[in-house]
């Protein structure tokens, strides 16, 4: 299904390309995955002769950097420290509609843990692909500056009276929606209710400047509806605006313009289990499903491939097509006094317990701020909360000790702000990694060549073993504390988790079967 168009193009293609009967309202939990972004081939067609120049650049450039890297000639990493500002305009008719702050915030840690490689389910790519994947080098913050040069909070909002939006209507303030920010300066996000059964779209590099950014089903935001409630709509339809087509591109004989990514037939959907082959020979580790720009659903996508990576960067080189974000204004801030200025917020792992700590360099207004932490990178809960200073201009300095702590071997923590007038913000995330919980099970070693699993408990527990895709390949079994083995023989060759639970908690160690 390709891309919606407005004004003259919009009634002919709802005729042609829309995929269900016009509902009312989109339901609460998708089928399908269902992206509108067309085809680079679909793209370039309906660029005027001035846009498609420049895109067939921007294509034989990307294609230059792909022979490079196959030489060893590469040596470009202009995304490396690319950070594009982001505006979000939420166009909602219903509260459920209107997402707030902190979804959309939680939105942005999605895409910049994916987009560095640092999302908690990495760990999932099939040894076969994990040699291929890579950090795309491009982080996201939430606009500070808006166009006039006047502060922002990076989130603008308008209440409309359509159920539903279909095509780039949301674009347009004349039609009730929110009109584009500069696309030179800034990544448009646009968070609405889609018609049509579609999860998002994006606009890929080089069109019009007034509709160029993405769009996203407001339910697939973190917190939305299961199964593409993680935020990897906007990790997918990121991708194309960042030039990357779906990895299933032509079938296959067909090509995404990535070298690294093997030919796949068709898109996947659901959790498929690895291997999953589609074109026989020619895709000899099976289809790339777990890829961002595959259709599976949320839980079973995690990673980009190092040719994905390069086709991006490109669009950072001089003139490339997105080259322009690099001198947005959208990240520098208004020099005006903000309610809470920190300073700085750190987190360190101690034998027992986290310590955390934080520094104001001024206060106004502040009520408190509430720590909150997270196992999974996603869902935040409030560990404590701490009285702030009100109103203060010297620095104040704040610490706290997380003892509680949950059984994982990886916790995030940020700050939640609130002022007196119940205004909410909240601080960049936090990792600590407790190396103490490796120690506590452990597979060693995690290739598997002799069909016995070896292993070292701390304590007694139940151990189960599961495949990349969560099921279960061996009965649970009773483990004693100490040193030990498991005839895993009849597994077949693959990436499988083994995972203890015992009364400390869960525990999960990744292995490998030769």
């Amino acid at each position: 299904m390709t891309r919606f168009y407005p004004r003259e193009k919009l009634t002919q293609l709802i005729v042609g390309l829309v995929m269900t009967a016009s509902p009312a309202v989109v339901p609460a939990a998708q089928a399908q995955r269902i992206c509108g972004t067309p085809s680079a081939e679909e793209w370039q067609a309906q660029l005027n002769p001035a846009q498609q120049q420049a895109y067939q650049r921007a294509e034989a450039r990307a294609a230059q950097r792909q022979q490079e890297a196959a030489a060893g000639t590469a040596a470009r990493t202009a995304a490396g420290g690319v950070t594009i500002p982001v505006v979000v305009h939420v166009v909602y008719n219903t509260a459920a509609q209107n997402v707030t702050d902190a979804q959309i915030q939680a939105q942005i840690d999605v895409l910049n843990r994916d987009y560095s490689r640092t999302n908690p389910d990495a760990v999932n790519t099939p040894a076969a692909f994990a040699g291929r994947t890579a950090a795309v080098g491009v982080q996201f913050r939430l606009a500070v500056r808006d166009p006039k040069g006047a502060a922002t909070n990076g989130i603008e909002r308008r209440q409309t009276t359509a159920a539903y939006w279909l095509g780039d209507r949301v674009k347009m303030s004349s039609f009730g929606g929110l009109d584009a920010w500069p696309a030179g300066q800034y990544l448009n996000l646009w968070v609405c209710n889609l018609d049509a059964g579609m999860l998002g779209y994006a606009q890929l590099p080089g069109g019009e400047p007034a509709f160029d950014g993405v769009v996203l089903l407001y339910s697939t935001l973190p917190g939305g509806a299961a199964p593409y409630n993680l935020g990897r709509t906007a990790t997918h339809e990121v991708g194309h605006w960042l030039n990357l087509s779906h990895i299933f591109q032509g079938g296959c004989r067909g090509t995404d313009n990535v070298d690294d990514t093997p030919p796949q037939s068709a898109a996947n959907y659901g959790c498929p289990t690895f291997p999953r082959t589609s074109c026989g020979a020619a895709g000899a580790n099976g289809d790339m499903f777990m890829n961002f720009m595959d259709y599976v659903d949320d839980a079973c996508m995690n990673s980009f491939t190092a040719g994905q990576r390069l086709r991006v960067q490109t669009l950072f080189e001089a003139n490339g097509l997105r080259s322009s974000l690099l001198a947005s204004p959208g990240l520098t801030p208004v020099a005006t006094p903000l309610p809470v200025t920190l300073v700085e917020f750190g987190a360190t792992a101690r034998a027992t317990a986290v310590q955390l700590h934080w520094t104001t360099a001024q206060e106004k207004n502040n009520a408190y701020f509430a720590l909150e932490r997270a196992h999974d990178g996603q869902h935040f809960a409030e560990v404590s909360r701490l009285t702030g200073s009100g109103t203060s201009s010297t620095a104040r300095r704040y610490t706290y000790t997380d003892a509680t702590l949950p059984a994982a071997v990886t916790l995030y923590y940020r700050l939640r702000q609130v002022d007196l007038d119940g205004t909410t913000t909240y601080s960049e995330v936090r990792t600590v990694n407790r190396p103490e919980q490796h120690e506590a099970f452990q597979v060693l070693p995690t290739l598997v060549a002799d069909g016995q699993l070896r292993y070292t408990a701390a304590e007694a527990g139940q151990l189960e073993c599961c495949s990349v895709s969560g099921q279960r390949v061996l009965p649970a079994v009773q483990l004693p504390a100490g040193t030990g083995q498991l005839d895993v023989r009849h597994l077949r060759s693959g990436t499988y988790f083994a995972r203890l639970t015992s009364q400390a908690g869960v525990r999960v160690s990744r292995f490998v079967v030769e």
